[in-house]
């Protein structure tokens, strides 16, 4: 069998960084000359597609692309052994197991977390839910039939104030929304929406369970940089889901724990008589950690933050 990838996403530095650690004095010529070229541009190749044209510049960006195909897949292959797959973890060893591991190396379905994505959602969210809800009123023909008729009293000129009254509460899409209930609180999602501004403003994540064990989610960190498929274009071909197993390979830096940090209402207080502010700073990055974890950890399930080096879907085929 035959094993091809079509990669979502790759950290470009930190492939360039492993690659030249693993394969030091053993990359081939090609690869290592390329690497130096794109690192450093000294290249005349280089230089005439960075003054040439859009198709020259595309070129380049699909060449790299297939380089940085081929120097992940070599890497992988190197390191196969000290890879843990996730799917053989036992839950009651997770911690034990993913802090002396390498890398980690998750299969599942995936979904797609945009933080940027909700804030615009989330100041759309209400008037999303006023149009659902008179769309669904408008097609209901007792509800049609009510408006004809206030139409057309007040077309005819008698108590217009008063039917007109009536057709604007029959009409008012927001009321509706919230009957429906689909509206929300618009404090509420203020609140929410200054939350990810102060602590995920661009963050942009991919949560996988393996099939093995749903009760364990790994969450991927993502830099938007090194996407190979725009955002926008991921959840037009995924929907922000995909029942379709994703890999994601990558360093664990989080394991859910129960060890919570300073509360807000415990900061060191000040002594007047010796006024030093380390710990009272050190104190209020401690309390920070609190909100901060808001966004790191789960009640629902054992929340793995994991920094990927890749993210793909595998394909076998046969030969």
């Amino acid at each position: 069998m035959k094993t091809i990838r079509d990669f979502i996403y790759v950290d470009v530095p930190k492939l360039y960084s492993l690659y030249s650690q693993v394969f030091e004095g053993a990359g081939d010529r090609y690869i290592s000359e390329r690497i130096n070229q794109l690192l450093t541009g000294d290249s005349q190749t280089l230089k005439t597609e960075t003054s040439g044209s859009q198709a020259l510049t595309s070129s380049r960006q699909t060449e790299t692309g297939f380089l940085h195909d081929h120097m992940y897949n070599r890497l992988e292959e190197s390191l196969r052994n000290d890879i843990t797959n996730a799917s053989d973890i036992d839950t009651s060893e997770i911690e034990a197991v993913l802090t002396q591991s390498v890398m980690v190396k998750v299969v599942g379905s995936a979904e797609i977390e945009d933080y940027k994505a909700i804030q615009e959602y989330i100041d759309n969210f209400n008037h999303i839910a006023e149009i659902i809800a008179y769309a669904g009123k408008a097609s209901d023909q007792e509800f049609k039939a009510k408006v004809a008729q206030l139409s057309q009293n007040i077309a005819q000129g008698h108590n217009r104030k008063q039917f007109q009254e009536e057709l604007d509460r029959l009409q008012n899409s927001i009321l509706l929304a919230y009957q429906a209930g689909l509206a929300q609180d618009g404090k509420m999602l203020a609140g929410i929406k200054d939350m990810i501004e102060l602590f995920k403003p661009d963050g942009y994540d991919v949560v996988i369970a393996t099939q093995s064990n749903s009760t364990v989610r790994y969450r991927g960190v993502l830099n938007r940089e090194w996407l190979r498929i725009n955002p926008q274009l991921l959840v037009s071909l995924y929907g922000g889901t995909s029942p379709l197993e994703w890999t994601l390979v990558g360093t664990v830096t989080h394991i859910t724990s129960e060890n919570a940090p300073l509360a807000p209402n415990e900061l060191p207080e000040i002594d007047p008589g010796n006024p030093q502010l380390l710990d009272h700073f050190r104190g209020m990055f401690r309390s920070s950690r609190v909100f901060e974890r808001m966004f790191l950890e789960s009640n629902t399930a054992l929340e793995i933050v994991v920094s990927p080096l890749a993210i793909y879907r595998e394909y076998s085929l046969g030969e």
